[in-house]
């Protein structure tokens, strides 16, 4: 598993972003990637390598790239 994530991963540069803004799903906090076309060409690259698994169970059809800081629920 570990050398077919490498395989993915080792024709993307590491990632240059900054954090400069929040965002909100109903129940996620998270921070914005500036820019964000690198995580979405990540998230490509895994998803054609992993087709089955589509991110986020294939529940959407724009996946947006987010770094969750708090999950929102009530108790």
């Amino acid at each position: 598993m570990c050398s077919a994530i490498s395989e993915v991963l080792e024709g993307h540069r590491a990632l240059d972003v900054q954090f400069e803004s929040c965002g909100r799903f109903p129940e996620v906090l998270y921070l914005v990637p500036a820019p964000d076309r690198q995580f979405r060409r990540l998230t490509q690259a895994i998803a054609d390598r992993w087709p089955e698994t589509p991110p986020f169970g294939g529940q959407f059809t724009d996946v947006i790239p987010h770094l969750t800081i708090a999950l929102l629920i009530e108790v």
